[in-house]
């Protein structure tokens, strides 16, 4: 995995087991605060291997649309 596994338990259990922010911070045991700053640090980082696997296939937004990709 591209995302190391503490990153990915913060967007999992946000957005996709619905807890919120308190509901984190109480199940880790720190701040909100700090479960803020994680998460925004962790969809960054998400956005940026997103965008960097997006860029290196040949799969290309701009290029692509309605095409495959040839092998």
């Amino acid at each position: 995995m591209l995302l190391r596994e503490d990153k990915r338990e913060l967007i999992v259990l946000a957005r996709y087991r619905g807890m919120t922010l308190e509901a984190i911070a109480d199940l880790l045991g720190i701040e909100v605060g700090t479960v803020k700053v994680r998460m925004h640090r962790a969809v960054n980082e998400l956005r940026e291997i997103f965008l960097g696997l997006s860029e290196s296939s040949s799969w290309n937004t701009k290029s692509s649309i309605g095409s495959y990709p040839t092998a």
